[in-house]
């Protein structure tokens, strides 16, 4: 594998890779889409409101995970590249030490707030009470769903991107199959039904995950002797260096969610939070097209940055980002054309559907920039920039998006001013990336 991507060409290695990674991404976007669609169409439009509130806080877990996954796998494609198979099994290990003990730091947090987490996004009743419950039953898994994540993180690393599509795939199909199955047949709150089926999905897809890594180059995990028990601060702390650029955005992608509901929730009614709840499942989920393809430059543009062929680099970057691009532009044009039936599979009340057609449009009207965005915020990940990775992450989540919705509703008279923020602090942001983009291309592993 690592001969191929030192070697092939780069135009036939970034289809080959960047179609399983969309996939493998798009498998772990269903489990939260599915979740949302069968319970707004099976037991209605409070429950949908009540998973939406909560699933802001799922991306807590996706923190913890990414953390440690993308730090790890960061440093294992260059380690790789170097033919250094020994400092990738040791980063590997420490990294499944760090995942396991922050996340059960964020379990006991979660388990202890999780009503407060919930008043606090704007949600109030019994759409707050069935919140709670989803939000606790959810993080009662965290332990599968986090380490299972980061190591499908370090398997793409290594160019593995078919194996770790297959295995995200068997515990999306797994959740799909399951929620309709475990909502209508168990006599309890629907709600806990759909949470129920992810954590039993996630359980299945970790076991999966443990048994392909336990068998696999360059991987050698043990639970015992030289196993995870070798634990080196140094190389903890390592990972945390480059991996918090990327938990910085999931932080930042919720503090984004929760910031968008609670304004929404305070401007309007909880049929804004129907629809702000569908518009940003939709969101999660065709978001993970593009991060998908941003996963598949892990391991060329790491591999080959660790070899020192800039060349190389500079020619998947370039590729990456046509890719990436086009893929916003084709989605965009998708969600504005079929706005209204992509509602519906969320909400069965077609009044509703109506009514956030043009909202869910405005949300998206800036998304044909995410891919350029995503592709110079990656590549500072793997190349070892954390802080330069960090400045734009926040600036692009959020540093932009709380000055526009402060400043906007004087300039622009608007019952959606709320909406319009969004894709115009996303434009913004692609302005302001312009330059580097420019300079990463011209030169690569000096930016």
């Amino acid at each position: 594998m690592r001969v191929n991507i030192l070697t092939a060409s780069p135009a036939r290695l970034v289809i080959a890779t960047s179609i399983p990674a969309i996939l493998g991404q798009l498998a772990v976007g269903l489990y939260s889409f599915f979740d949302l669609f069968f319970v707004g169409r099976m037991v209605g439009v409070e429950a949908l409101t009540a998973v939406s509130t909560a699933s802001p806080f799922i991306m807590l877990n996706n923190a913890v995970a990414v953390l440690g996954g993308c730090g790890a796998a960061s440093i294992v494609s260059r380690a790789l590249g170097s033919g250094d198979e020994q400092e990738a099994n040791d980063v590997f290990k420490n990294m499944l030490a760090l995942v396991i003990g922050l996340t059960a730091v964020l379990i006991i947090f979660v388990e202890c707030c999780a009503e407060w987490l919930i008043g606090f996004s704007g949600a109030d009743g019994s759409i707050a009470e069935s919140g709670t419950m989803y939000l606790r039953l959810i993080f009662g898994g965290s332990f599968f769903i986090n380490i299972s994540q980061s190591m499908n993180m370090v398997i793409r690393s290594t160019g593995e991107m078919g194996k770790a599509m297959l295995i995200t795939s068997i515990g999306a199909i797994l959740n799909i199959l399951l929620d309709p199955v475990l909502i209508y047949s168990l006599p309890w709150n629907g709600v806990l039904s759909a949470a129920l089926a992810t954590l039993i999905s996630q359980f299945v897809q970790f076991i999966i995950t443990l048994c392909f890594v336990y068998h696999s180059e360059p991987f050698h995990v043990r639970i015992k002797g030289n196993g995870i028990s070798k634990v080196s601060l140094h190389v903890i702390a390592k990972i945390c260096f480059i991996g918090l650029s990327g938990m910085l955005m999931q932080l930042l992608m919720f503090f984004r969610a929760l910031y968008l509901y609670r304004s929404v929730s305070m401007c309007g009614a909880d049929i804004d939070l129907a629809v702000m709840g569908a518009s940003q499942r939709v969101m999660d989920l065709v978001f993970v097209i593009v991060w998908g393809i941003s996963q598949a430059v892990t391991p060329l543009v790491g591999i080959n940055l660790g070899a020192g062929k800039y060349d190389r680099v500079n020619s998947f970057l370039k590729w990456f980002c046509i890719y990436s691009t086009s893929a916003c532009i084709l989605t965009e044009f998708v969600v504005c054309v079929f706005s209204k039936h992509i509602l519906s599979l969320f909400i069965d009340d077609s009044g509703i559907c109506i009514y956030g057609e043009p909202l869910l449009r405005i949300m998206y009207a800036g998304y044909f920039t995410y891919g350029m965005v995503l592709i110079l915020i990656t590549y500072l990940q793997i190349g070892g920039m954390p802080v330069k990775a960090l400045v734009y992450t926040a600036l692009w989540q959020i540093g932009l998006l709380i000055p526009c919705t402060l400043l906007l509703p004087f300039l622009v008279k608007s019952s959606n001013i709320m909406w319009i923020c969004i894709p115009v602090s996303d434009v913004l942001a692609a302005v302001i990336f312009c330059p580097a983009v420019r300079e990463l291309f011209i030169k690569p592993g000096q930016l």
